[in-house]
């Protein structure tokens, strides 16, 4: 009698598959694409693969992946600290892979981290490793690493923590923005090891996985190239741009560190034009889908000057002037000008109980400053227009001998305060006529008319932050102007010319004696309003005929 040999059971119920372990990825990994990567594995011999189920209520399923392969994936089982990005050839760990059975190259050389070809996932930081030894039966201890890969940070890692080695056997789905912070429910239906035996989706139970975006949240990396160009007389701030998918914007803020300064812009492209002195700070910014607002770490530089001047017609200092503007919600207060308090306390019937009489109500949430200057630059010109502010952002709890524990306040020097104040320089301009235009955001520019007025927009989202301008300063610079005159009589008495409009200070002036003599001299006599000649011979005063030109402004 003749056997009939071993026949496979096809039908043999397929084993459950491992948790599946979720991974989300950066966009440095994915080339922009959004995607959930998930880690998934079954018993050794036995498991063959699944098919990967998902639904977004948990009730309609469709058939997204397949899995073909294990992939390795287990534990930290001694713990890792922080470190710098990059290469990091004093520390190491260990993993083990006992849970997918897996196994690691055994030293596959500092090339494999160095060029991330031995890529791992380890609780939110991808990191690479150039040596391996095996320590126990599937357990290895790792070293030779390539830290904060891909746009993560190298974090501290505590034994426990899962390990996924990131190669082609893990699931890579494609999710749209749409999906962040909603709830996805997962069924693996696994095949036995013969490919067969795939329970129906009404008899798998779902893993629950609620989609983060982590993407779209990971920090960028620092602005670099940050420094000034001349443009258009303008000191300009300018930048290399953010390589990154996400196309992020430039935040920049003016003050002493970048959590105290305030943001003075927000823009999408390299350059910014900027027009008084100080501290200028810059970071990468992108506002994500779930409202979220991401940055990379500022950068900052110091600028001395701000616009080269050709001809100052006017340059005031408010603070200097002791703030004899109009002040609508804004008050002077030692020599600053902040917004006022909220609250009338004339009307508050226990004053001396009150904590403090200062800040009574509050601090306003907006107000403005009008200077009592009005710039006349005599005519319609194109002026270049800078205005110089400093500002802070103060608390009403600044007094440090009222905080009760010092060592435990996450924020002694209030760094956090910068961002909940504003502070908006505006401008009118009106032309010959004195009529003047809407007010509007001042940006160092050049501004076409005759007259010119400032004010200040302060504004707080916190009513116990006040914003506190310490400095404020004008200058109004004018273009070079040429008057001129052709074949002009002048008689034996002279001749008196008269500029209109008028220049702004005395110009230079050139007479050219078309008919003169030998002997002739030219007498002059300039101001600002024009100027008087008398051709003099020998001393007595003769008619000839001139052309002249005054430049000035």
């Amino acid at each position: 009698e003749q056997g009939g040999g071993f026949q496979p059971n096809y039908n043999a119920p397929a084993p459950a598959s491992y948790a599946p372990v979720f991974i989300e990825p950066t966009f440095q990994l994915t080339a922009g694409a959004l995607e959930i990567w998930m880690a998934v594995a079954g018993p050794a011999g036995a498991w063959s693969g699944a098919d990967v189920w998902i639904s977004q209520d948990g009730t309609n399923y469709a058939k997204s992946a397949s899995v073909t392969q294990s992939a390795r994936y287990g534990y930290v089982y001694t713990g890792l600290t922080s470190s710098q990005p990059g290469l990091d050839l004093a520390d190491s760990f260990g993993v083990d892979l006992t849970l997918s059975q897996g196994a690691l190259a055994v030293s596959p050389g500092l090339a494999a981290a160095e060029t991330n070809t031995s890529l791992c996932y380890v609780d939110g930081e991808f990191l690479s490793y150039g040596a391996t030894v095996l320590t126990g039966a599937l357990h290895y201890q790792v070293s030779t690493l390539n830290r904060g890969q891909f746009g993560t940070a190298p974090l501290a890692h505590a034994a426990e923590t899962l390990f996924v080695r990131c190669d082609n056997a893990l699931v890579q789905l494609v999710v749209q923005p749409g999906l962040i912070g909603r709830t996805l429910y997962i069924k693996l239906l696994n095949r036995n090891a013969y490919g067969g035996g795939q329970p129906s989706l009404s008899e798998v139970e779902p893993y629950a996985y609620t989609f983060q975006g982590r993407a779209y949240t990971e920090p960028f990396p620092a602005v670099t190239g940050f420094g000034t160009v001349y443009a258009d007389n303008f000191e300009t701030l300018v930048w290399t741009p953010v390589d990154d998918p996400r196309t992020p914007g430039y935040e920049i803020r003016l003050g002493i560190n970048w959590g105290a300064a305030i943001v003075i812009g927000q823009v999408l492209d390299s350059g910014f034009a900027i027009s008084s002195p100080g501290t200028y700070w810059i970071a990468a910014r992108y506002l994500a889908p779930t409202g979220y607002v991401v940055y990379g770490p500022p950068t900052s530089i110091s600028v001395q000057g701000a616009a080269i001047i050709r001809n100052l017609l006017v340059s005031f200092s408010e603070g200097a002037n002791g703030w004899t503007g109009a002040c609508q919600g804004t008050v002077p207060v030692a020599g600053n000008l902040q917004l006022d308090a909220a609250g009338n306390i004339l009307g508050d019937p226990a004053l001396l109980a009150e904590a403090s009489v200062l800040n009574y109500g509050g601090w306003r949430l907006a107000g403005t400053y009008t200077s009592s200057v009005t710039v006349n630059a005599q005519s319609v010109l194109d002026a270049q227009i800078s205005i110089a502010y400093a500002a802070t952002a103060q608390s009403i709890y600044d007094n440090i001998f009222t905080v009760a524990n010092v060592l435990a306040d996450s924020d002694l020097l209030e760094n956090a305060n910068g961002p909940v104040v504003t502070l908006m320089p505006q401008i009118a301009v009106a032309q010959a006529d004195g009529t003047f235009a809407a007010w509007q955001n001042f940006a160092p520019a050049h501004y076409l008319g005759q007259y010119f007025r400032f004010r200040l927009v302060l504004a707080t989202s916190d009513p116990t932050i006040n914003c506190v301008v310490t400095n404020l300063t004008v200058t109004t610079d004018v273009p070079d102007r040429a008057a001129s005159g052709t074949n002009y009589a002048v008689s034996a008495g002279g001749a008196t010319i008269v500029y209109t409009p008028p220049f702004n200070v005395a110009p230079n002036v050139q007479v050219t004696i078309l008919d003169g003599e030998a002997g002739d001299v030219a007498h002059i006599n300039k101001t600002a309003t024009g100027f008087t000649v008398t051709i003099l011979n020998n001393g007595a005063g003769v008619a000839r005929t001139i052309d002249w030109i005054a430049q000035g402004y």
